[in-house]
């Protein structure tokens, strides 16, 4: 499939977080592109509005298998 410049169907990522402590990082909205996507799993995640009001949004599975999986991970490292 890469020989053919297309993607493949099964890919597995991971993340390596290094987590000195708490800190806080401010995040930018940079919205969703309307493509769709090959299957993953989008993590849970608080959503700041533009009221100032916090939510929570559960995790849950996107994008589509027939397009391919996307299995990821994560790795937390204490620095």
């Amino acid at each position: 499939r890469l020989a053919e410049k297309k993607l493949p169907f099964y890919e597995t990522k991971v993340l390596t977080l290094e987590v000195p402590g708490e800190t806080k990082v401010a995040s930018e909205s940079l919205g969703g592109s309307g493509v769709t996507q090959r299957q993953h799993l989008r993590r849970g995640h608080i959503r700041r509005l533009a009221n100032g009001n916090n939510i929570w949004i559960n995790s849950y599975i996107a994008g589509s298998a027939a397009k391919g999986v996307i299995t990821k991970s994560y790795n937390l490292v204490k620095s």
